[in-house]
């Protein structure tokens, strides 16, 4: 659902930010591979038959890959949209 509702944000940011278009066209794809590897590990958690060991490693993967995603998007959006002081 974050995802879903961010990019109606995404669309906010391209008009206002014209320069972010690259960086949220990145951030667009990166969501549909943040929503399919959820689909994967959610596919895995409920077949009956999967190993812990495998179930385990593939959420660190999903982990490190949503930090990873998270720490792009804060560098690439908070900087142009955070308050600047006056001069």
């Amino acid at each position: 659902m974050h995802h879903t509702r961010e990019d109606g944000a995404f669309t906010a940011f391209e008009k206002q930010y014209p320069q972010l278009i690259p960086a949220l066209a990145r951030l667009r794809r990166e969501h549909r591979t943040v929503a399919d590897a959820l689909a994967r590990f959610e596919a895995r958690l409920a077949a009956p038959d999967t190993d812990p060991a495998e179930l385990r490693a593939e959420l660190d993967r999903l982990t490190d890959g949503l930090e990873a995603h998270f720490a792009y998007e804060e560098t690439q959006l908070v900087p142009p949209s955070a308050p600047h002081p006056p001069r």
